[in-house]
């Protein structure tokens, strides 16, 4: 019964359409890649192949029934693919474990992915790789960092070349902040959503793993710790928003600690943060993405990590160590207060010298996507932002 809810829901949302798919040299696989992607491209040489059901191109389904293959998601892009004839196809969602599927049935064409975010083990493509044991393979991944590309090299096989985030490689690193600020990075999540809307863990604890129950508790703890923290040294506290649902997560803020006690900036475009950071001179970090790639343009970042989810430590895959000057496993009052303490009375040199034995290895920055900007060249792909 599930799966006929699931199948009448995605046909009243998708839009219908009754087109053979032009041939294109580039396929964008996913629609959310195409932010990230499309302004390295030429608009006549790719193509969007919608993967979450978008867009039903009638034309293919009826491609797939003349053939006799099952209607289902992976035999449709498939089919869709055969149609476009592209030569290469780029992911900006790496993530996605049925992009390495497809290489292996499409095995003439470069699959190219491009890493969007920090990977744990908990929840993520690692899970999925170490429990199937799978020969996936991709013709090329642009990473985050060496350890990453390591750690992956066991169960995806591939050129890997390190680039940092492609988004925080966009901007320039800069030190002119507010002395003495500090920005909390917000992590919005389904269960932090859900949470503002309930503000009782136990009425949505049934929806959700039990790690991710686990993170939220954490986090509360944290900002209410962090809160505390902010009292006793007269700072108002910034934080800088992630989800485009604002109201909703700034209510989540509102109903942990006096509506007063912070500032709050809210998500306006998929950029917006990258330029904000800036203005602060120690951000505090919950396990986000955005801590690492601010690190790499060598902002003062401190990391709080739980020990609930596995690959989440900062320094991991690098150690499992679960504490450093700037880092703690722990939510704890007494481990907020020493970090935080530790990082705004550290100049910016001293902060560079502390952070050099894990550059290239944990955080990359590749000013200006030039390695991926000369991929695109070398394999005669015509790159509009050279």
């Amino acid at each position: 019964m599930k799966k006929i809810f699931k199948a009448l829901n995605i046909l009243i949302k998708a839009k219908f359409v009754l087109q053979k798919p032009k041939e294109k040299k580039i396929i964008i696989f996913d629609k959310n890649s195409e932010i990230h992607l499309a302004p390295f491209f030429n608009k006549e040489e790719y193509t969007v192949l919608h993967t979450r059901y978008e867009i039903l191109n009638l034309y293919i389904l009826i491609s797939l029934f003349f053939k006799f293959k099952k209607f289902n998601l992976k035999n449709y892009i498939s089919e869709n693919i055969n149609l476009i004839k592209p030569k290469f196809i780029f992911t900006f969602i790496d993530n996605n474990i049925s992009f390495y599927e497809l290489k292996k049935i499409h095995k003439e064409i470069k699959f190219i992915a491009i890493q969007n975010g920090t990977r744990f083990i908990t929840g993520d493509i690692l899970e999925t790789l170490i429990k199937e044991k799978k020969n996936y393979i991709v013709d090329y991944y642009f990473t985050f960092n060496q350890s990453y590309s390591k750690m992956m090299e066991k169960y995806l096989k591939g050129n890997y070349v390190t680039i940092g985030s492609m988004k925080n490689n966009l901007f320039e690193i800069s030190k002119k902040y507010q002395k003495g600020s500090l920005c909390y990075i917000s992590r919005m999540s389904d269960v932090f959503l859900h949470y503002s809307e309930t503000l009782d863990v136990n009425k949505i604890k049934s929806h959700y793993k039990h790690w991710e129950v686990e993170l939220l508790n954490y986090t509360i703890s944290l900002i209410k710790n962090i809160n505390l923290y902010c009292n006793s040294k007269n700072i108002k506290l910034n934080i800088l928003g992630s989800s485009p649902n604002s109201m909703l997560e700034k209510n989540l803020f509102k109903n942990l600690i006096p509506e007063n006690s912070f500032n709050f900036f809210p998500k306006k475009e998929v950029y917006d943060s990258y330029r904000k950071i800036d203005q602060f001179e120690v951000l505090i970090n919950p396990m986000s993405t955005f801590g690492y790639e601010a690190i790499a343009r060598e902002k003062k970042v401190s990391f709080f990590s739980g020990d609930f989810i596995e690959g989440s430590s900062f320094i991991w895959p690098l150690s499992n160590n679960k504490k450093g000057n700037f880092f703690s496993n722990s939510n704890k009052i007494q481990e907020v207060t020493r970090i935080l303490d530790y990082l705004l009375e550290l100049d910016d040199n001293k902060w560079i010298d502390e952070i050099i034995p894990y550059k290239e290895k944990l955080f990359s920055y590749d000013r200006d996507n030039s390695k991926f900007k000369n991929f695109l060249t070398v394999n005669g792909i015509t790159n509009k932002k050279q």
